[in-house]
């Protein structure tokens, strides 16, 4: 039998993170993500001691949504204000990301496949 399952919002490429409390993630293109929404950050290393993209705490941690700025900008349980400051390394090989990992229960109600909410139920 074929996996069909669907996961929704995919990954985005993470143009920003605020030194704030809490920290605040800008993504190139709309996110899709609610509050409580879980989701993994990846900021690559990038080799031969070229600039980097800053931040390096947050790589790799799972943290979860806690407020939605706009369409673009969405808060989480982080509080970077001691971490390395963003920096844009304008690098197209190696691109810092955001992947949803998981979310609450209570979105999935209608669902018949394994999705994130964008495609259970209209936004409000």
């Amino acid at each position: 039998m074929p996996n069909n399952r669907i996961f929704q919002p995919q990954s985005h490429i993470v143009t920003n993170i605020t030194n704030a409390k809490p920290a605040v993630v800008t993504t190139q293109e709309d996110h899709q993500y609610r509050v409580g929404d879980i989701v993994r950050i990846n900021i690559p290393g990038i080799p031969f001691d070229q600039a980097g993209w800053g931040m390096r705490e947050l790589n790799q941690k799972v943290v979860t949504v806690t407020g939605i700025s706009s369409d673009t900008e969405f808060a989480i349980n982080v509080d970077s204000t001691a971490f390395e400051p963003w920096i844009d390394a304008d690098n197209d090989k190696y691109v810092p990301q955001v992947v949803p990992v998981g979310q609450v229960a209570d979105t999935q109600y209608g669902a018949s496949v394994n999705t994130l909410p964008s495609l259970v139920r209209p936004y409000t």
